[in-house]
């Protein structure tokens, strides 16, 4: 077997691009007869073979391969990838709009309709039936479901573009339970997936996508900067080419993006624009995912059949999401945001930007459900009126979110804070002997913090740290030196309070609401044409 078979086969991070590579006739054709010398010849044709894959990771991938592996120039790399890319951009951006074309045949289009036309529970059944057969613990799945009605947004018509964060510690699972939605829940063809990448990464892309997925981000201020414009609206970026001696001009259109990540924060102003994620890393969780990986070895042949049905599951939820690309813009109304206020907190300048990701939430699960939902038309618009049930499913996947995002705390950090408010008791001796119970401030070292926070879940202590310098910096702790080590006071004038919410009392209030918006839109149509029409006319005069 030839060297260049040998390495792609067992090299793990190529595995899966090995297996389609190899189903191609030239490319077997070419590996078989090549020497241990891949020359520019053979590897531009190695190269071509990838394009047709439509797939620019696997083109980058071998590129970075060949170039460490081989006596080729990097730069000679990098001239065949640009002349192969340049000479298929036209056929590439033919096929992007195909994408976006997709047509639907009359039995597909009325077994979807039929489908969404169910009961709410009945779809979210099947969702979970597929997230369930992959993942492990309530927390992960909740996360897992939020990142599914995140991403839906994004690729819907009505454009609810949003950024997300998945972080934890390394081997938490989250890029895991992303690839879930990436591989069983989304059509990939509209979804670009990057492991690492240089910083310019996101300005240089040829193809337009409508999610950016980078796992495992590298902590990088350009690339981040890149992601802030491009999440935030259709953004220009330049650039010098110095093969051409000349500066390009690229507009790069909105996306929404995607990303896993282990350090503890990447820029304010960037997770302040995002929803930002934590993976659970209880003990509890390692027993359960530890049980279902070796139950997985066990039972692999019952998987296996079972995965039959998952699959197909998988290619039908897909097939709806390309449906709904296809289907006309709606609009929605939530008639009851004013009863959303007591979520989110006053004290936080970056509530200016969490505010609306309860709304967008609502009207993405509002979009996937309009089947169920009452509609009226305006303006050549179909309008959707959310109803409650929106609200709680939004509550159901995002309450853990909501809660902490309106403290800006997450829950180890409010652990770190309920064991250090403890009030410590100490005794000392008075005047005439006499002994006296008082209650001190203590100062807790970064180990015995640690040392709490392991009892309950598996943490680095330098994650730990990192927690309490972030609590730091937002004013819930104060650090000085005891014994010569650093220490943190906990400031009992900022305690926090859990966010409590009573389900049944906003139920009755937004049932009402939304009965009274049902009766009253029509009255707010003619009002609001009345008082355009009569500014109309003082503008004419």
């Amino acid at each position: 077997m030839k060297w260049w078979n040998e390495k792609l086969k067992y090299t793990p991070w190529l595995n899966d691009d090995y297996n389609q590579l190899s189903k191609l006739s030239d490319f077997k054709d070419l590996i078989d007869v090549s020497d241990d010398n891949l020359g520019e010849k053979e590897v531009k044709a190695l190269l071509k073979q990838s394009l047709k894959l439509k797939d620019r990771t696997l083109i980058d991938r071998i590129n970075e391969y060949i170039s460490s592996e081989t006596p080729i120039k990097k730069r000679t790399l990098n001239n065949i990838v640009k002349e192969l890319t340049d000479h298929g951009s036209e056929k590439k951006e033919e096929q992007n709009s195909t994408i976006k074309e997709q047509e639907f045949t009359k039995e597909e289009t009325a077994i979807y309709e039929e489908w969404l036309s169910k009961p709410e529970h009945e779809k979210y059944a099947v969702i979970d039936e597929i997230i369930d057969f992959y993942a492990v613990g309530e927390k992960d799945k909740k996360n897992i479901k939020l990142i599914f009605f995140n991403l839906f947004g994004c690729l819907i018509p009505e454009k609810i573009v949003s950024n997300t964060n998945y972080h934890g510690d390394p081997s938490s699972g989250k890029s895991y339970g992303c690839d879930i939605v990436h591989n069983y829940l989304l059509p990939n063809e509209r979804i670009w997936k990057m492991d690492g990448g240089s910083d310019k990464i996101i300005r240089y892309r040829d193809e337009p996508f409508d999610i950016i997925y980078l796992r495992e981000m590298k902590k990088d201020m350009n690339l981040i900067e890149d992601m802030k414009s491009v999440g935030d609206d259709d953004s220009t970026f330049e650039y010098v080419d110095f093969q051409q001696k000349r500066t390009i001009t690229k507009q790069i259109e909105r996306s929404g993006i995607i990303t896993t990540y282990s350090y503890e924060a990447t820029q304010r102003d960037y997770e302040d624009r995002s929803w930002n994620l934590t993976s659970e890393q209880s003990y509890e969780k390692i027993k359960s995912v530890k049980k279902f990986r070796l139950d997985i070895r066990k039972n692999k042949l019952q998987r296996y059949i079972q995965e039959k049905r998952i699959l197909d599951l998988s290619a039908f939820v897909k097939n709806i999401v390309r449906y709904f690309v296809r289907r006309n813009v709606t609009k929605v109304v939530i008639p009851f945001t004013d009863l959303l206020d007591p979520i989110f907190s006053n004290r936080l300048m970056r509530v200016l930007r969490d505010v609306d990701k309860l709304p967008d939430l609502i009207e993405i699960i509002t979009i996937f459900n309009q089947n169920n939902r009452d509609t009226f038309e305006y303006d050549g618009n179909t309008w959707l009126i959310s109803e409650f049930a929106d609200l709680n499913k939004a509550l159901s996947i995002g309450l853990d979110y909501f809660a902490s995002m309106s403290l800006d705390l997450d829950p180890v950090k409010k652990d770190i804070l309920d064991f250090m408010e403890k009030e410590e008791i100490y005794s000392y001796k008075g005047k005439g002997g006499m002994e006296i119970e008082d209650l001190r401030d203590k100062y807790y070292t970064v180990k015995e913090i640690h040392q709490h926070i392991i009892q309950t879940k598996s943490q680095h202590q330098n994650t730990t740290y990192n927690k309490l310098k972030k609590l730091r910096g937002d004013g819930y702790i104060s650090v000085k030196k005891v014994e010569g080590k650093k220490a943190f006071l906990y400031h009992k004038e900022k305690h926090y309070e859990d966010l409590k919410l009573d389900l049944d009392e906003i139920q009755a209030n937004v049932d009402h609401l939304v009965e009274q918006y049902k009766l009253t839109y029509k009255i707010t149509i003619e009002e609001e044409e009345e008082k355009l029409n009569k500014k109309g006319s003082d503008i004419n005069e």
